[in-house]
């Protein structure tokens, strides 16, 4: 099954369990050209500064891509956060993660898109949707997630700009749910290209209150997770690992 397959010609979900989540998060890649089929005429959402493909049964991101700037970031720095977290009201209700989902859940509302890369106002609510959130531990998000970000954005600001891909991972035979609806993650991952030295590579982080996160190459992450976050990229330049910033509590593979 892949992207396409989500949804038959009425708009109605196929993949009603975990089983067929799986099925379609491990044969699909996560370019535009996937995306695009795998959104109902109804839920192509608004996607300025980012693409954001979304899930009814995960009901957050399944990945979130971005083009950082040098001067995209400079003008972020001058943007003011407001942390309206909202639904997704382009979304079907049923699909859609709420607020009362994360109450009192016990995690945090983690960006895939951080909010402090988007350069204007009107991005900067959108980066507060909750289909660019996933269910993320809060010593995840608050600790080296918020480092490996931090890393990204030195990385742009110092060779001009990068490709980011951001997702969850969906691995194991059994996902913890919050609100009761909204899959947690096992883990996230961050992939990134920089087109000034050719550097390509990604972290992966446990999901957990005690993350652990691991740099490796695109080709090994595509190796355990069955996805391509950079389909254009040769497959030599996927299997070297790039010079990537490794935050504290991260480490080499």
């Amino acid at each position: 099954m892949g992207l396409g397959d989500a949804y038959d010609w009425q708009g109605q979900p196929r993949i009603r369990s975990v089983d067929s989540l799986q099925g379609v998060l491990q044969s699909s890649g996560r370019g535009e050209d996937a995306a695009a089929p795998y959104l109902r005429p109804s839920e192509q959402l608004s996607k300025a500064k980012r693409d954001r493909p979304f899930h009814g049964l995960t009901r957050g991101a399944l990945w979130s891509a971005e083009h950082p700037t040098a001067a995209g970031l400079a003008a972020a720095r001058q943007t003011r956060r407001v942390n309206l977290f909202h639904p997704e009201f382009a979304l079907p209700a049923a699909d859609r993660a709420e607020l009362a989902d994360y109450a009192r859940s016990g995690f945090d509302r983690g960006h895939m898109t951080p909010s402090g890369d988007m350069p204007d106002p009107v991005a900067q609510q959108q980066s507060f949707s909750l289909a660019n959130i996933v269910p993320q531990a809060a010593k995840l998000n608050r600790g080296v997630w918020e480092r490996i970000e931090s890393a990204v954005r030195t990385l742009v600001n110092r060779r001009g700009e990068a490709y980011v891909v951001t997702g969850p991972a969906f691995q194991g035979a059994n996902f913890q749910q919050i609100g009761g609806r909204v899959l947690v993650p096992s883990s996230t991952l961050k992939e990134i290209y920089v087109p000034a030295t050719g550097d390509v590579g990604a972290w992966s982080c446990t999901n957990t209150a005690t993350p652990a996160c691991t740099v490796l190459s695109v080709a090994d992450l595509a190796a355990q997770t069955g996805v391509d976050p950079f389909p254009g990229l040769s497959q030599s330049v996927k299997e070297t690992l790039g010079r990537l910033p490794v935050p504290r509590s991260a480490r080499n593979r």
